[in-house]
């Protein structure tokens, strides 16, 4: 695990949230942009050092106030050991410990050497112990352990959510009210926030080169974006048509896919409610984003005509 993603603790607060490894998915890769939304937050986390195997000695906060790093700049660009964990800056000998901040680095400059013996003082009667693991302080809940909820709320606060449409927030609040497993959730916060792999998203990502490398992989007609994909293009709309006929309510003809939720929704609540109305539609994107990964990986032709065929034949299509 760590060797595929690397170090959590550096990754998420030790400075390295920007160097992503070619061996990461795409939803790890996810993981790591949504830290940079935590901005300073992470900052304050604090570590209660235990047998030191865990803290990073400069890189976290663990004797108070801020890191080693930050606290003695001159220092710690001369010294050799930027990643170490506590445990590995001194010795044991004769249970006594020792610490060692030199470990082969040249002859410290006059400030770093002025911050050397200030950290040493510092570090005086400080020691690991060996029974003990390392703790880390969640300083954002009473209890001082990390919670899911404490976390998005400061990613909610620190993100410029003014940026989102007003109806966009709707959307994604509907996705989050939908009766469905937390992957098609996910799915549906990254397509109301246009972050899915659409070959429009591809080409502005430099991952694709040439322009008629974005065509849509189903109609071969129209740019891809997620709006199309998902709505408009000519061998998905039809499939929508049967979707609404099975409602009973007219197809939405909104182009973005957060107002044709809104429209789904406002037509079903009289119905079956938003939130079973938000559950069909959101399965029903599920269903076509699928159906378009797969044709991707397995070839358009043999795939769609499959699926005409499996529709057809179980609603009774014509």
């Amino acid at each position: 695990m760590k060797e595929r993603y690397g170090d959590v603790r550096k990754r998420l607060w030790g400075g390295e949230a920007n160097n992503p490894s070619q061996k990461e998915s795409i939803w790890w890769r996810d993981i790591i942009e949504l830290s940079e939304d935590l901005n300073g937050a992470t900052s304050k986390i604090r570590a209660k050092l235990g047998d030191g195997k865990q803290i990073l000695f400069w890189k976290h906060d663990w004797l108070g106030g801020s890191t080693l790093a930050t606290a003695f700049p001159n220092l710690y660009e001369q010294v050799m050991s930027k990643e170490f964990e506590v445990y590995k800056v001194g010795d044991w000998i004769a249970g006594d410990w020792f610490w060692n901040l030199r470990q082969g680095e040249k002859v410290f400059g006059r400030e770093a050497l002025e911050e050397f013996n200030e950290l040493m003082v510092l570090l005086t009667g400080i020691r690991p112990t060996v029974n003990n693991q390392d703790l880390f302080i969640w300083p954002y809940e009473n209890h001082r352990c990390y919670t899911v909820r404490s976390c998005y709320e400061i990613m909610n606060d620190n993100r410029n959510t003014e940026m989102l449409d007003a109806g966009v927030m709707e959307g994604l609040n509907s996705i989050w009210r939908a009766y469905v497993p937390s992957k098609l959730k996910m799915f549906g916060w990254r397509m109301l926030r246009d972050k899915l792999p659409s070959r429009k998203q591809l080409l502005k990502r430099h991952i694709i080169h040439q322009l008629n490398e974005s065509l849509c992989v189903f109609c071969q007609e129209q740019e891809e974006d997620i709006n199309h994909v998902i709505l408009h293009c000519s061998k998905v709309e039809w499939l929508w048509r049967k979707v609404s006929a099975w409602l009973e309510i007219q197809k939405p003809d909104e182009e973005a896919c957060w107002n044709h939720l809104l429209s789904c929704e406002e037509a079903l609540k009289g119905k079956i409610g938003r939130e079973r109305g938000a559950t069909i539609w959101l399965t029903s994107c599920w269903a076509y984003g699928s159906i378009r990964m797969i044709s991707c990986l397995m070839g358009l032709f043999w795939t769609w005509n499959k699926f005409s065929f499996l529709f057809y034949d179980t609603h009774g299509g014509g």
